[in-house]
C-alpha cells in the first residue's frame, strides 16, 4: 500500500512539474474530445520485468545456480554432522541403558559430549545460515549494479524519464501497456555486456 502511495505522490509530482517546466511543453499533449479544454502532459515511462530479467539474464542464472551449489553443500554438511551426532547420541544411550560406563562421572563425560557436538552442529548451521545470506545480498548487490549500469547505457538518450520493475511477488505496476515493456532489449543488453 505505501509503494502505491508513494508511485501515485511521485507520478503526480512529476506530472505537476513537467507542467510547470518549459521543457517538457514539448512532450506529447492528449485532448480527450474538443470541447474539452483540459490537457494532460504525458512523458514516456517503461517498466522492466525483473522476474524475466532474472530468468533469462545470464550472469544472474550463474550466480544463482552458484548459490544454490552453495546452498546444497551445506545442507549435505550439516545432514552428515546431524546423522554423526544421532549415531553418538544413540550410542551414548545404549551404553547408558546398559551400564557399560564405570563411573557416573565417566557417563557425563559422554553426555556433555555429546551436548558440546549438538551444540557445535547450531553453531554451524548459523553460520552456513549467514554465510548464504551474506552471498544472496552481494549477488543482489551485483544484479542491481549491472541493471542499474545497463539502463544508464539503454536510456542514455533520454527517451524515457522513469523506468519501474516490475515483478510477479511484489507488482510495483499493476497494469501497464505491452509497448512499455522494455525487459527483452535491456535483457540483450545484459547479456550482450558480459562478452
Amino acid at each position: 500500500m505505501k509503494k502505491a502511495l508513494i508511485f501515485a505522490a511521485g507520478l503526480l509530482i512529476a506530472l505537476t512539474a513537467c507542467k510547470k517546466n518549459e521543457k517538457c511543453s514539448t512532450a506529447p499533449v492528449y485532448t480527450p474530445n474538443e470541447n474539452d479544454t483540459t490537457t494532460v502532459a504525458f512523458f514516456p515511462i517503461a517498466y522492466v520485468n525483473t522476474d524475466t530479467l532474472l530468468a533469462k539474464y545470464e550472469f544472474a542464472k550463474q550466480k544463482n545456480d552458484e548459490l544454490q551449489r552453495k546452498q546444497e553443500n551445506s545442507r549435505l554438511t550439516l545432514t552428515q554432522k546431524g546423522q554423526k551426532l544421532q549415531k553418538d547420541y544413540e550410542d551414548v544411550m545404549k551404553k547408558l541403558q546398559n551400564g557399560i560406563y564405570a563411573t557416573r562421572e565417566r557417563a557425563e563425560q559422554e553426555q556433555n559430549r555429546i551436548l558440546k557436538q549438538q551444540q557445535e552442529l547450531e553453531a554451524l548451521e548459523a553460520k552456513l545460515t549467514q554465510e548464504l545470506l551474506e552471498e544472496n545480498d552481494k549477488i543482489n548487490h551485483q544484479l542491481r549494479d549491472s541493471l542499474n549500469a545497463a539502463l544508464k547505457v539503454f536510456n542514455a538518450d533520454g527517451r524515457y524519464k522513469m523506468i519501474f520493475s516490475n515483478t510477479v511477488a511484489d507488482p510495483t505496476i499493476l497494469q501497464a501497456d505491452p509497448s512499455t515493456d522494455i525487459t527483452n532489449e535491456v535483457l540483450e543488453l545484459l547479456n550482450a555486456r558480459l562478452k
